[in-house]
């Protein structure tokens, strides 16, 4: 079993008209919130206040990737390379651990054992 080094926070979001439980994977300039709908993960960023959910549409069995996108246009202050992040929680946790340490010279790392 591996557990995480930091607190788990999990808190109620309404995100598009919908009400959410998300659990805080990491906190920064760009913090990172997942949750667990129907056995399917969700993953959702906040910054400047707000919070939007990455998506990843599939359309003839094809995977859209819109995430990454998003995810460009929320660091581009940054030269972050997108193209190598997945849509999986480990893969989105070192990104916004990425960005928030090019934010912020005292930012501590929110890396997840798993």
């Amino acid at each position: 079993m591996f557990f995480s080094s930091h607190a788990f926070s999990q808190n109620n979001y309404t995100v598009n008209g919908e009400t959410l439980t998300l659990i805080e994977e990491v906190k920064g300039e760009l913090t990172l919130y997942y949750a667990i709908v129907d056995s399917n993960y969700r993953y959702f960023v906040k910054k400047d206040g707000e919070i939007i959910e990455l998506t990843n549409t599939k359309v003839g069995g094809k995977y859209h990737m819109e995430f990454r996108k998003q995810l460009e246009e929320l660091t581009k202050n940054t030269n972050l390379n997108t193209s190598r992040v997945n849509f999986a929680l480990y893969s989105l946790e070192t990104f916004v651990n990425d960005y928030n340490e090019s934010q912020d010279d005292d930012y501590e790392r929110n890396d997840s054992t798993i």
